[in-house]
């Protein structure tokens, strides 16, 4: 998307690129021999990562309810908001990079398996998965995912559709002043004092809305003259929920409200180059999302074979694995992501 002014799109693009790397290293930290050697080589790293580096998911999330307030108000102030074509074309700008991954993710286990005999390679996938993956259902059906990851793709769409119903329903009633507003916020609470705390509900959208409803507030309070009040009094909840049961996670989600409610339409302008990489690095985030499992299950078949790393090894590996996701990412973006979104008539965001 690119409803804010450039210099206000970097700093978003700058968050997406961080938290994007900092997941792709957690997986790292996670799975497999190359995980082993890591933490044998540095183990305070190895620890934060695997602890800590997940947590970017939050900010993604508080992003997301920020990026999709932004596109949902400007599709519902322009003209009379139909709420399938809306949730159609997301439909489509999610599913379709998905499956091109899958496919390579796929590709990549059926390469290592006579070599990385370990639970976390994916089997051979069945009609089951393929089509529960079509319906973005498969956590909901219980069925195993062909990937790390998906079961974001699936929440973000359950809960930008649930938005774009909130932003739907404000339209259709429009004698309640901030119809919509008033909803996200009670979601929010549904979801700070309830919903995030049961363990079975993280495969639908109320467990995360905590979070998201943060994003839309943040750029709720772009709009209005005096954003900190907002800010303030979202704050208030949010340590309220806190106090109810604490949450590391909340505490990230909260710094990130502030950090994208406050940030300013302008500033100093930054160098050309450094906005042109940040802006292709920023915006080939959920290509890299989508496709650094498939480096994953490569680089730790070849760990498999090379036997154990000493400490320089480990670290030349993880330098070229970073390199490797990072290029895929941008490869993929280019190549399969846009170009799905052209033939479909999809605005880029």
């Amino acid at each position: 998307m690119r409803e804010a002014t450039a210099p206000r799109q970097l700093r978003l693009d700058l968050l997406k690129l961080l938290c994007a790397q900092c997941i792709m290293l957690h997986h790292f930290s996670v799975y497999g021999p190359f995980a082993q050697a890591l933490e044998r080589s540095a183990p305070a790293l190895s620890a934060w990562l695997f602890d800590y580096g997940r947590m970017a998911v939050q900010v993604f999330l508080v992003l997301g309810g920020y990026l999709a307030a932004a596109s949902l108000q400007r599709l519902a102030s322009a003209r009379p908001m139909r709420l399938g074509s809306v949730l159609w074309r997301r439909y489509l700008r999610l599913i379709g990079p998905l499956l091109a991954a899958l496919l390579l993710v796929s590709a990549a286990a059926a390469l290592v398996r006579p070599w990385l005999q370990d639970d976390f390679v994916p089997a051979a996938p069945s009609w089951a998965q393929v089509l529960s993956h079509l319906v973005l259902m498969q956590d909901v059906l219980g069925i195993e995912a062909l990937s790390v990851g998906v079961w974001y793709v699936a929440i973000d769409f359950q809960l930008y559709a649930l938005l774009a119903l909130l932003i739907w329903l404000g339209t259709r009633v429009p004698a309640v002043p901030r119809l919509t507003q008033g909803l996200v916020v009670v979601l929010m609470g549904a979801s700070l004092f309830y919903a995030n705390l049961q363990p079975d509900w993280d495969v639908a959208a109320l467990y995360f809305f905590g979070a998201y409803g943060l994003g839309v507030m943040a750029y709720q309070a772009q709009q209005m003259p005096h954003p900190k009040r907002l800010l303030l009094g979202l704050t208030l909840v949010v340590l309220l929920a806190l106090v109810w049961a604490f949450r590391e996670r909340l505490v990230l989600a909260l710094f990130t409200l502030w950090l994208l409610g406050t940030l300013p339409a302008r500033s100093r302008t930054w160098p050309t180059g450094v906005q042109r990489w940040v802006g292709r690095l920023g915006g080939s985030s959920y290509g890299l999302f989508l496709t650094h499992f498939a480096v994953l299950l490569l680089v730790n078949a070849l760990v498999a074979q090379w036997g154990e790393l000493g400490a320089g090894a480990t670290w030349l590996v993880l330098l070229a694995s970073v390199l490797l996701c990072t290029g895929l990412g941008l490869a993929f973006t280019r190549f399969v992501e846009q170009p799905l979104a052209a033939r479909l008539g999809l605005a880029r965001g």
